[in-house]
């Protein structure tokens, strides 16, 4: 009897447990179902946040200017590398309009911004700005009248305090106008705390300072309180202009402002702006190895080059001969061109035929001094693995900076190229 009962009581704890495993169980599935069902929501959140700010990059790529104008005798490079999806940095250049006057005032705007955060919120800032300026010149600005970059800093504030953003957002802003009849580039900023740097051949690179008040209804109206300042371009000096996001980058407690730029910029005091470009973007991913950014990196190299320079349009005429012998010879049958006929041959693998090349309008810049020849190609259409294939030649190099002392190697034709505006540059320093 007494076996029986423990076998009874056996049984029913076994029957019991197995219901309190069952039911165990399914909680277990029924949590695992609920974790399941929330992953996939957050997966299909960051799916569509994803997406967005996609979209949210392609409308920033958009905004950036079709084409940055290059004055007669200037070199006006640029670089942006957003650090996100999208970045809330943005900068252009523009000829002021001036009507029948525009080829005797010869004034440029030049202005980059940065706004305060990154994603779809800055991607809206950077509309308002841009709009705010198109508004001002459309509403505000008679062609031949002086453009006062004070007076477009109050407007463009006016608007957006009138528009009514939070208060915690900011623009920080450079507006600058470049009057190519005496090369002075007088400036309006607020809210940029690092200076504007020029780089001569025969000193070490001068900081001009920037400051004044950034752009916020936190602050209210600030109206005639930034300054207009000038600076004078001299012959062979190039300015270099930059948002925080280069300048304030940190690697393993370095700050690149602090411990590089200065050093960079003086080794590379003689080269010419494009390559100054390169030489600043090869120097600055030294430093950071390659890792992400902790904001966009924006900076434009304003180049004076000191010499003779002379430009032509190739494509759409039957000249293209008699323009190519014209090149040759202005450079002295410089990187290994003996003659024009050379000169069509390298062209024609640029843009992948001669067809191509006669349908399709290409300019070419030429510049020479006591110390280097410099060649430009803007071609539009122009394929950048073609021009990779260059280095192929044995005459031929990639420009690198060379970490011992920052000079392009004498002897060789160096090579750099800007793939956004599809400008390939040619570099050759006299022996």
């Amino acid at each position: 009897m007494k076996f029986v009962a423990i076998y009874s009581l056996l049984t029913a704890a076994a029957i019991l447990l197995a219901i309190l495993f069952y039911r165990l169980n399914r909680k277990v599935k029924t949590h695992q179902q609920q974790i399941e069902s929330q992953n996939n929501e957050i997966a299909g959140l960051e799916e569509e946040l994803d997406n967005k700010l996609t979209k949210a990059r392609r409308i920033h790529q958009r905004l950036l200017p079709d084409n940055i104008p290059q004055p007669e005798d200037l070199f006006i490079n640029t670089y942006y590398r957003p650090a996100e999806y999208t970045g809330g940095d943005y900068y252009n250049v523009f000829q002021i309009d001036h009507g029948a006057m525009s080829s005797l005032l010869n004034q440029y705007l030049i202005y980059y911004f940065d706004v305060s955060g990154h994603g779809i919120d800055s991607t809206l800032l950077s509309i308002f700005v841009n709009d705010a300026i198109e508004s001002y010149f459309r509403l505000r600005h008679n062609p031949g009248e002086k453009v006062s970059t004070a007076e477009l800093m109050n407007f463009i504030d006016h608007r957006y305090q009138e528009e009514g953003f939070p208060d915690d957002y900011l623009v920080c802003l450079f507006l600058g106008r470049l009057d190519l009849n005496n090369y002075t580039l007088s400036y309006t900023t607020g809210g940029l705390h690092f200076p504007v740097f020029r780089i001569s051949p025969q000193k070490n690179t001068e900081e001009i300072p920037t400051g004044g008040l950034p752009i916020s209804t936190g602050l209210g109206l600030q109206k005639d309180v930034r300054p207009l300042k000038q600076i004078t371009l001299e012959k062979n000096d190039t300015l270099l202009l930059t948002t925080d996001g280069l300048l304030e980058q940190h690697r393993e407690g370095e700050m690149y402002y602090d411990d590089r730029l200065e050093k960079v910029l003086n080794d590379c005091r003689n080269l010419p702006a494009p390559f100054l470009r390169e030489a600043l973007r090869q120097d600055f991913d030294d430093f950071n190895r390659g890792e992400p950014t902790d904001d966009d990196i924006t900076y434009l190299a304003l180049g004076r080059p000191g010499g003779k320079m002379q430009s032509w349009q190739l494509g759409g005429d039957d000249k293209l001969k008699e323009k190519a012998s014209e090149i040759v010879a202005f450079i002295d049958k410089g990187f290994g061109l003996k003659d024009g006929a050379e000169l069509q041959k390298l062209l024609t693998e640029l843009t992948g035929s001669q067809k191509s090349l006669n349908e399709h309008s290409a300019g070419i810049r030429a510049f020479k001094n006591d110390d280097y020849t410099l060649l430009e190609l803007e071609d539009k259409a122009g394929s950048i693995e073609n021009w990779k294939k260059l280095l192929n030649r044995d005459n031929f190099t990639a420009f690198d900076i060379q970490r011992e002392n920052f000079k392009p190697r004498k002897g060789r034709t160096n090579i750099t190229y800007d793939d956004f505006y599809r400008r390939l540059y040619f570099l050759q320093y006299r022996d």
